[in-house]
């Protein structure tokens, strides 16, 4: 399973249990003048964030497959923040979705 496929089944499970979630979503482009543009956020930003409605406690999810490795920038990020779900892989709840 991708970690794609894995974000979609988190935000899902996520957001049936009360909480709003955002995928972190960034890009690389061509712009007309033929310059590479990058645009998003800050470099190693977590995948996920939100928070869950009831307590408005914030969450970040660095996503990872079986075989995945966060990357140094991300490594950072997860030292940074106060309020962290570090990185995860499919959880078993999720699997029989």
């Amino acid at each position: 399973m991708r970690e794609s496929d894995i974000q979609k089944l988190t935000m899902v499970a996520l957001s049936k249990a009360g909480c709003k979630v955002f995928r972190a979503n960034a890009g690389k482009f061509l712009s007309l003048d033929g310059q590479h543009v990058i645009q998003g956020l800050p470099n190693g930003f977590f995948d996920l964030f939100g928070f869950r409605v009831s307590d408005h406690q914030m969450f970040f999810i660095e996503m990872k497959t079986k075989t995945g490795r966060p990357r140094e920038s991300q490594k950072n990020s997860m030292r940074c923040s106060p309020i962290v779900v570090s990185s995860m892989e499919l959880p078993e709840a999720l699997k029989t979705q």
